[in-house]
């Protein structure tokens, strides 16, 4: 197929690439429904579905190698779905006109912003100029050749004629941040393993899951079940979520107030990684002249480190 359902829909993508599409389907008697914004490739959105229903579509065990045969009629039918869809919308009646400067040649196109419209009049545009245009015979497998680049120009005015048409859009409410993506070394089967996980449920369930899926030859898991999948991911999931506390307890920073005499100081330092000890060694070497320590000695620090880190350590129960 000359472009994908999502091709297609990328002509509204300026207005519209935040739009969500329900796609039904039907399987062996079994109703789905596909959701999924325009944005996202149709790869993408045909792995989830297949890799989340794999055992209700009878592909258990789903392997990377058995993956495609999946994906490929499901995209198939989130195509025919879309375009039947579209097919239905009403015609567009603004009229986009543009000029092709192609070798020594200047063709004028008129068409509507429509996937149907742009489809239709770059088809007839290479095989009605296929003869100037050196592509003589034409054929339906030498045709994409002449018709995608057409498309892409035409796609490109259409977006740009519809950007005009559009109100200016309200300001967005500034979005969080994602937070960011952690990497830990994990030991599975004696073979050091580098993962890459966002500190949310989501994620760690879904990276977790993909890995035994995609290596259960690997781990002698095979085949995986939806009832055996759990005995390769919790050990998994419990691992991933330690390593997520850990990286988010070593950003921590406790500050404690030290009052000595008459000056108060503030100390501030990660718990998780500085150990209280250094931490006070620290603060006796750095503030030795305002403590009044002017001979500060490797045998005299003990007496301002001791105490200190006696101190630092009770405040950090009482937080």
């Amino acid at each position: 197929m000359l472009y994908t359902a999502l091709t297609i829909l990328s002509v509204l993508a300026a207005a519209y690439s935040q739009q969500v599409i329900e796609v039904p389907m039907n399987s062996n008697g079994k109703q789905y429904n596909i959701r999924f914004l325009a944005s996202t490739p149709l790869a993408a959105v045909t792995r989830e579905f297949c890799i989340n229903n794999a055992e209700s579509l009878g592909i258990v065990p789903l392997t990377e190698a058995s993956l495609p045969a999946c994906q490929q009629p499901v995209a198939s039918h989130i195509q025919q779905y879309v375009q039947a869809a579209l097919a239905k919308e009403p015609a567009a009646q603004e009229v986009v006109a543009i000029q092709l400067d192609i070798g020594q040649n200047k063709y004028d196109l008129r068409f509507h912003p429509t996937a149907e419209s742009i489809l239709a009049v770059s088809r007839d545009f290479c095989i009605r100029n296929r003869a100037a245009l050196g592509i003589e015979p034409l054929t339906e497998q030498s045709l994409p050749g002449c018709q995608n680049p057409v498309v892409e120009y035409m796609r490109a005015a259409a977006i740009k004629s519809l950007e005009a048409q559009q109100p200016p859009a309200p300001k967005a409410a500034a979005v969080p941040a994602a937070p960011a993506a952690i990497q830990t070394v994990l030991t599975i089967a004696n073979q050091q393993v580098q993962f890459e996980v966002q500190p949310t449920e989501a994620s760690i369930l879904q990276v977790s899951r993909d890995f035994c899926i995609r290596n259960q030859a690997a781990l002698g898991i095979q085949p995986l079940t939806e009832q055996s999948l759990p005995g390769c991911q919790q050990p998994l999931v419990d691992a991933l979520v330690q390593a997520v506390r850990a990286d988010a307890a070593s950003k921590q920073v406790a500050e404690v107030k030290v009052t000595i005499g008459d000056n108060q100081y503030l100390v501030r330092f990660r718990p998780a990684v500085e150990p209280v000890q250094q931490v006070a060694r620290d603060f006796c070497i750095t503030n030795a002249a305002s403590l009044g320590l002017t001979q500060l000695t490797e045998q005299s620090l003990p007496g301002c480190q001791a105490p200190v880190a006696q101190y630092l350590a009770a405040q950090l129960q009482s937080l």
